[in-house]
């Protein structure tokens, strides 16, 4: 392949060098007053990084050589450079193609073995984590064999691994880009069009003729924006209900991540000298562990509590924590304490620690409601309804954010489940005692009705009245094991209700003839014999 001198080399395998000329290349050569042996090694390293992260390495290669020596540029070139390349077999900047490629290879590779072990070895050293322990050894095989597990889990692992190398050379801060890198940010916009136009090109059809394209049902679900924040603000509201009715008093608290988690200062963007090369993921996993310890510290003092948990993202990328937390008066000042004893557990002496590690306000029933004062970080991590056109911008770079690194950003804490609630919305015709106040409940829209209905604020997924009912299936998944149990409606006592009667076939709409995918409710059942509701009219999938 010929490349013209305002070509990019293509993405590769670590080690391949083509013939050509990046930006950064030209930098660098021109600062370098065209010295071959002097140009030859930041060359070769800037090639392994996609062209915005090497332009980036370039100026700081220049500002290096200009404030200390070309020496030390090449050693911070070096540094850099080995830790996001060095035991990766893949280039940064391969392409869906290419991705493919050495997916497919490694798939085979993994087909040369019949033991699990080999397989997971081979995982590891590609940098992919093998499935979990929980998959039968059928079913791991047979996905470290498949090249489009192995393409989804590089997918992921390359844009971390990406995103993680632009926020460590300086492009995620405020006076770049907050939250996500720009580059992140059109590939994600990108994959959601692409994932929706595949979406509508595929039809879910079931035994009475009834017809959907799969965005057409996307819409309907709470993957749609807008009925994700209602339904977000719909649950909300009613805990503030309830816990109005018991007499409960609500605190907002933050909890923040060290300063050596922040790759850079708020307000001048500059770079962290504490940073210690921590990612959002490695960050979300600190505060879910301290949360974890807050929790059990709660439990031991039987202090009672219950709300909402949403996750933000500072300007460079470092997570933190909101939630919103509805409890008993007497209890505010020790919760108040814990919280801010297991926040300041690590580095407890740094600057701003006391200030900024946890931060708490009263929320007052005489100036606004609970439900109103979190509004608004609800909608401006999911679509910015209501806010302003920059906070509409960014929610869009939020969700970004989210998806890159996995974080989930919402969460419930307390009360009964929302699954059940999803599910009891699907029934239209009357029932009778609990199930009927917790339908109605639920059809109407009422999360304090559905929370009274399923025994107050305190139940969990186990202790609650109404749990989800579950039908197991033999039928063989794609990667050999049993599909297994698989969600078809709602159990209360001796009652258990199907909310899922119909036979789905999925077909792409311009192969109808034959179907790629069946979603089959009416599963092989290893229980007692549900009740089936005949006289529903109007089922959701």
């Amino acid at each position: 392949m010929m490349l013209t001198l305002n070509q990019n080399p293509p993405g590769h395998l670590r080690g391949s060098h083509d013939f050509g000329s990046t930006e950064a290349e030209r930098k660098t050569w021109g600062y370098l007053n065209g010295n071959k042996f002097l140009q030859k090694y930041p060359r070769d390293e800037f090639r392994k990084f996609p062209d915005d992260i090497s332009n980036q390495l370039a100026d700081r290669y220049i500002q290096t050589s200009e404030r200390l020596s070309i020496a030390k540029a090449n050693s911070e070139l070096f540094e850099f450079s080995e830790k996001f390349t060095e035991g990766y077999r893949i280039h940064l900047d391969a392409d869906e193609d290419e991705m493919y490629l050495f997916a497919k290879g490694k798939a085979n590779r993994c087909g040369l073995y019949s033991e699990r072990q080999p397989m997971e070895i081979v995982c590891y050293k590609a940098g992919v984590k093998p499935p979990p322990r929980h998959h039968t050894d059928i079913g791991a095989m047979a996905r470290m064999r498949d090249p489009l597990w192995w393409n989804r889990r590089l997918r992921i692992e390359l844009t971390q691994r990406k995103e993680n190398s632009r926020i460590q050379i300086g492009m995620v801060h405020c006076k770049a880009n907050p939250y996500v890198s720009y580059e992140t940010y059109i590939a994600f916009e990108k994959r959601q069009h692409a994932i929706r136009t595949l979406l509508g090109s595929m039809e879910a059809i079931n035994e009475r003729g009834d017809s959907y394209t799969l965005a057409e049902l996307q819409d309907l679900s709470v993957s749609n924006p807008k009925l994700r924040r209602n339904e977000l603000m719909c649950r909300m509201h009613g805990f503030e209900t309830i816990s109005n009715e018991v007499g409960y008093v609500a605190d907002f608290l933050t909890l923040t991540c060290p300063s050596r988690m922040h790759a850079r200062l708020s307000g001048s963007g500059r770079k962290n000298s504490k940073y210690d090369d921590t990612t959002p993921k490695e960050a979300q996993r600190y505060l879910s562990k301290l949360f974890t310890r807050i929790r059990s510290a709660l439990a031991r003092k039987n202090i009672e509590y219950f709300g909402f948990r949403v996750v933000e993202p500072h300007h460079d990328g470092t997570l933190h924590w909101h939630l919103l937390l509805f409890m008993p008066r007497e209890s505010r000042d020790e919760l108040r304490s814990i919280f801010r004893k297991y926040a300041l557990k690590d580095s407890p002496d740094e600057p701003g620690a006391e200030e900024h590690r946890f931060k708490f306000k009263e929320i007052d029933p005489e100036k606004g409601t609970a439900t109103g004062y979190i509004a608004k970080y609800i909608s401006k991590n999911i679509d910015g309804h209501g806010l302003n056109p920059e906070d509409i911008n960014n929610a869009s770079l939020v969700r970004a954010w989210a998806s890159t690194w996995g974080i989930r950003q919402f969460q419930q804490l307390g009360g009964p489940p929302v699954t059940v609630w999803r599910e009891l919305r699907r029934i239209h015709n009357e029932l009778s005692g609990i199930l009927e106040e917790a339908r109605n409940a639920a059809d109407t829209g009422n999360w304090a009705g559905y929370v009274r209905a399923q025994g107050g604020p305190h139940v969990t997924c186990i202790t609650s009245r109404i749990r989800n009912f579950y039908l197991w299936s033999d039928a063989l998944g794609r990667y050999g094991e049993p599909m297994g149990n698989k969600a078809a409606g709602v159990t209360y006592e001796n009652i258990d209700v199907i909310t899922r009667i119909h036979e789905w076939k999925i077909f792409r709409k311009d192969e109808k003839s034959t179907p790629w995918s069946t979603v089959n409710n009416c599963t092989e059942e290893k229980r007692k014999p549900p009740i089936y509701q005949s006289t529903m009219t109007k089922t959701w999938i």
